[in-house]
């Protein structure tokens, strides 16, 4: 199985983000968007594992950390967009300010991972969500659609969620298998 950490959103923030990507598949007909009710803020990529367990009680275990020393919802404020350059194609993506609640949230969670024993990946967080994958386009037309667009307002989220990865009848698919609190 596979497996991440994540910050999911709200209906009025995927809601926003659906006429984004509305607009984006008009603007960018061969680049790969992501369905909306996919979108979310991965923390720590976990990847292929059969070690469910421990990740369930390394998310449980930051959680209660969390809960303990801030005890207040992670703000997630949308602030750009932009491209990681790609060679298949550009994947665009919407920014998330890093602020410190994110930052303590996402250093719990790969300190309980790898006290679990997994290797996590520790290059620098850069919060984002991926909006689209295999974009190919100038980067004027890129800049021209930016200005369009109008990013969600800022949310308090309250939850982190361990996500499981896969296909359903070939279909992208990511379920919640464990959430813990933030407050």
């Amino acid at each position: 199985m596979r497996l991440f950490t994540a910050v999911r959103f709200p209906e009025n923030v995927i809601e926003s983000f659906s006429e984004i990507i509305r607009l984006g598949r008009e603007a960018f007909p061969d680049a790969r968007f992501v369905t909306p009710e996919n979108l979310h803020l991965t923390l720590v990529f976990i990847g292929e594992t059969e070690k469910e367990a421990q990740a369930r009680y390394a998310l449980e275990k930051a959680g209660e950390r969390y809960r303990r020393e801030n005890g207040k919802p992670v703000t997630i404020c949308f602030n750009s967009l932009g491209t990681f350059r790609s060679k298949g194609g550009d994947i665009f993506w919407a920014g998330i300010r890093n602020d410190a609640s994110l930052s303590e949230l996402q250093s719990l969670l790969l300190k309980e991972l790898a006290d679990v024993g997994y290797s996590v990946d520790r290059r620098a967080f850069k919060p984002h969500i991926t909006l689209a994958r295999k974009l190919k386009a100038s980067k004027e037309k890129i800049d021209q659609f930016e200005s369009r667009i109008i990013l969600p307002d800022s949310f308090e989220a309250d939850t982190a969620s361990l996500v499981l990865s896969h296909r359903r009848d070939g279909i992208l698919c990511y379920d919640d298998i464990a959430k813990t609190s933030l407050i």
